[in-house]
């Protein structure tokens, strides 16, 4: 069983290079709680109540939420030009001075 903790930090390490730690360690106990229910109702005979199925249904709604939510969710990291053209460049300069830290400075033109 150690062996899947050693795969599943590694795995998240991989991960932490993409996607920030909020978002990772949301997706990573989301996908952990849910898969744990669902192995309980299989392989236990753990009771599926309408509030516990409803209970994992906000789990994974509240990820992907945070994800969608998340400002880089908005901008590819992989440099996407096809998806990063449909963004104004006012608004990919505040998104770059957002993550350096830096203030925004609107451009004089627009």
């Amino acid at each position: 069983m150690g062996i899947f903790y050693l795969i599943s930090f590694g795995v998240m390490s991989l991960a932490l290079k993409e996607i920030p730690v909020s978002i990772a360690y949301a997706i990573w106990s989301g996908a952990g709680i849910t898969i744990l229910a669902v192995v309980g109702l299989f392989a236990f005979q753990e009771p599926m109540t309408w509030l516990k199925a409803g209970s994992l249904l906000l789990i994974i709604l509240g990820v992907a939420g945070l994800r969608m939510g998340s400002t880089e969710a908005k901008v590819p990291s992989n440099g996407s030009l096809q998806l990063a053209a449909e963004y104004s460049p006012s608004v990919l300069a505040q998104d770059v001075s957002l993550h350096h830290g830096a203030e925004f400075q609107p451009d004089k033109e627009g």
